[in-house]
Order: C-alpha cells, then structure tokens, then sequence
C-alpha cells in the first residue's frame, strides 16, 4: 500500500516545467496587453494602416499573419490567464506539498522495514525460547523423577522436654516447605529455585535458627550465613559458569531471607557490610535488624551469659509458643534438591550458634565442609564398556547440606571408593560422633536415592519425592512419615 501511493506521489511531485510555462504566460499576457492597448488607443487604427500600407516598412510577414488571427481569438480570453496562473500556483504548492508527504511516506517506509526486521529477531526469540521450554517438557516428561530432602537442623532435642503440641508446629512447618519445593519440580523448574523455596518458608519461620528465628551472638545481634551449590550449572540459570557452582554470604545482618538470590552472587565467598549491600543489589528485600528478634531467641541468649531476660529490646512477638526443642540451638536450615533434568542443589541457611563471637564465621558457608555439590564422570571398564553399549555417558551426581566439615568427605567416600550415599554418610556420620563432633546429614544423589542420618538423639527433617507425599520426622528413632 505504502509502494503504491508512494508511486502516485512521485507523479504529482514532477511539475513538467510549469514554472516555465507560468513565465511563458505571464510574458504573453502582458504582450496581449500591450497590443490591445494599441488597438483601442486614438489614431491606432491610422498608425496601424500606416504600418501595414507603409512600403517602407515592408508588407507583414507570413508569421505575423498567422499570429494576428490568433491574438485576436485569444483575446476574449484574456481575462481567464489570470486565474489560469492562480490554478498553476496553487497546483505547484500541490506538488510541493506532495514532495513532503512522499518524504514523509519513504521515512515511514523505511522505519516499517526496520520494524519488520526487529519483528524478525523476535519472532526467532521467541521460537527459539518455545523450542528450550518444549526441550525441557519433554525432558521433564521422561525423566519425572525428582526428590527433595530438607533440614532444620540436629541436636539435642527429647520428648520429654517438648510438648506434643509443640512437636506438630515442627512437622507442620516441615510439611510446609517441602510442598513449596515440591511445587518447583513438579512443575518441570530447577532444584536450585526448589531448594531456596524450601529453605525460605524455614527462614521466615521463629522455630528455626535462621532468618527470623535465627540466635543471637554475644553482644545480641543476629549475624546470618547462607550458602548454595549446584553439581551442574542449571537451564534457567545461564550465567553461572561450571567452575563456579558454589557461592555464599556470611555475616549478613539486614537481608530478610539470606538464602534467596545467591545464585547471582558474583563472588565465591563475600561477607560484613559489602555482603548486605549485594543483597540489596540482587533484589534482596532489607529489613530492620529487629525483625529478627524473638523472644524465645532473646532469653536464650540471656540465660547462658547469666544476664537477666528481662527488660525485653523490643515488644513480645508472640514468641512463646515457638521454644526450640532443642536447647541453646546452634544448627542450620538446608535442603537439597533433584530436579528432572539431573541437576542438584544445596542451599543452607543459619544464624550461627547461640553467643557465638562477633564475626564468627561457621561451617554453614564453608564450601566442601558445610555443603557440596559435585557431578562426576565414572570410570572402570565395565562401566567405560556400558557407556560404550548404550550410548549414553554415565554420570554420578550428589547435593548436600552438611556440618562439622564432612562434606567433601561424603564425596571422595562415593567418587573414589565406590560406596553408595547410605553408606557414606553413615561412615561419615559415625566417624563425626566417634570425635565428639555432634550433628547430622542430609544426601542426595543422581538416582533419587537419599540418606539422612546422624549421631545425636533428633534432626528437624524431610522428604518428598515426585509421588507428592511429604515424610518428615523429629527424632532419631523415628521412621519418616
């Protein structure tokens, strides 16, 4: 269409010399002027007998014979030249006018060819972000097992000093997220988005020892930890490099859930003031560093230095009903996740131990003590001779959140001894208790398998596998359910 009156334009803008057919005309006019004044003018006609019979001047030539008839036609007419060159006028602004519109029209022509090659670029966009989502669908639809095993943390917890009442808020918060993980992976998402989505229903709970419920160091401040690793970097996640999978923020004192957005963090290990500023950057929603006082959290504090409990820094929160069954905590928050493309993640929350020393910085954020995630290749003939059949690499794969410095030793226990993720964690586990070292262990691996054991008398723990059905359980001798 545009092509189309862009060419009728392009006639009308072409004027085929009327500025000299104007001059042409104005010249005639006053010729014509001039002659019929001579006619009407007293003794003219003698004059012009004079000039026609005067031998001197010669007979008319055959020109002026031929022109004389046609003045003299013409000269009814005359009165009409002048509207005839206001016409000319105002069809020469036509064209004139016209010569910009066609400007106009080509300036707009050329923007739609932009247009149309921008539409271009998005329309590839967004075919090839449909391709990547039907990739992953079907990826998801063949492969649906995922699994996610979280903790809130292992100590020295009994039933004799808790309440059933109080127990059933624990399984109940349990139950909690791991639904909201469940509901990532379920939906084809990432273990990373899982997992942090695990971990951030227990951060914004007072029951357990991170974010809101997280403990007080000796001078009655909350200085919170978190940390994450990935054994693979994720789809939705491009910008995280393979070698550098873990990452981790320590000493953050104003980020409402520590956990979230750490996949972003550009460092491997920042903490203080700069880490509460990354937060921030990320997107990280900053609070006041009251909101994490509890009261529960506070008389801790106050009994073990011997100091009195009360007057209280801020107002009662409702805190009572949210004592921690295990007395002067000094655990963390966890999970770890399977997604259904193989690729696990551990992220771990914490506030550290009660009266801890300002600064202090624990295992929680350590990479390779207080959480690992590592994907492998493994080797030996029978298994180079299976890849080889099947055309298919075989990988191994594990994801977990773990204290007292045993996490990387989990991994060389898998990688270069052969033994499966029960075992290892139990040798590990074990080996911790044998050396006072108090705690427990929640593990993953590639398969779906998953191991949580530990060497004290309970562990704030649970499972949900893609069945949909959250097991959790408190204490060691308990089965989960």
């Amino acid at each position: 269409m545009l092509t189309k009156l862009n060419t009728q334009l392009t006639l009308l803008t072409q004027p085929r010399h009327l500025d000299s057919i104007s001059r042409r005309l104005k010249l005639l006019i006053s010729d014509l002027d001039r002659l019929s004044a001579s006619q009407h003018a007293p003794g003219g006609g003698r004059r012009q007998a004079q000039v026609t019979h005067a031998p001197a001047a010669g007979a008319p030539s055959p020109l002026q014979e031929q022109i004389l008839p046609l003045l003299a036609r013409l000269a009814p007419h005359l009165p009409h030249l002048p509207h005839l060159l206001t016409r000319m006028r105002t069809l020469s602004g036509l064209h004139a006018a016209a010569a910009d519109v066609q400007g106009a029209l080509g300036t707009l022509e050329a923007e739609q060819l932009r247009s149309r090659g921008r539409l271009d670029v998005l329309t590839a966009a967004v075919e090839g972000v449909e391709k990547s989502l039907e990739e992953n669908a079907q990826v998801v639809r063949g492969n649906p097992r995922h699994v996610l095993v979280i903790h809130g943390g292992a100590g020295t917890m009994s039933r004799e000093g808790s309440t059933p009442e109080q127990r059933e808020l624990y399984r109940k918060v349990l139950r909690q997220a791991l639904v909201k993980g469940h509901e990532v992976l379920s939906a084809g998402g990432e273990a990373l988005d899982a997992a942090v989505a695990a971990v951030g229903v227990m951060e914004d709970c007072p029951l357990f020892n991170s974010g809101k419920g997280a403990v007080f160091n000796i001078e009655g401040k909350n200085e919170l930890e978190a940390s994450l690793m990935l054994s693979k970097p994720p789809a939705s996640h491009p910008s995280i490099p393979p070698n550098r999978r873990g990452m981790s923020l320590t000493l953050l004192g104003t980020a409402r859930n520590p956990c979230a957005r750490r996949a972003r963090v550009p460092h491997p290990f920042i903490g203080g003031p700069s880490a509460n500023v990354l937060a921030q950057k990320l997107g990280e929603e900053p609070v006041d560093p009251s909101y994490f006082f509890t009261e529960a959290r506070w008389r801790e504090h106050r009994r073990e230095l011997g100091l009195p409990e009360e007057p209280l820094p801020h107002p009662r929160d409702g805190g009572e009903a949210a004592v921690s069954l295990d007395q002067i905590p000094k655990g963390t928050v966890g999970a770890v996740a399977l997604d259904a493309r193989g690729c696990i993640a551990a992220v771990t929350s914490t506030g550290g131990r009660t009266n801890k020393l300002a600064g202090r910085i624990g295992d929680t954020p350590h990479m390779g003590s207080g959480f690992w995630a590592e994907e492998w290749k493994v080797d030996g003939l029978v298994k180079r001779a299976w890849r080889k059949i099947t055309r298919r690499g075989v990988k191994r794969a594990m994801g977990y959140f773990i204290r007292y410095n045993a996490a990387a030793n989990i991994a060389d226990r898998m990688k270069f001894l052969g033994e499966s993720i029960g075992k290892a964690t139990r040798s590990v586990v074990n080996a911790l208790g044998e050396n006072e070292g108090i705690g427990g262990v929640i593990a993953l691996d590639e398969q779906g398998n998953y191991s949580l054991p530990m060497n004290c008398s309970g562990m704030y723990r649970g499972v949900i596998t893609a069945e949909g059905v959250s097991k959790v359980a408190i204490f060691a001798d308990e089965e989960l359910k």
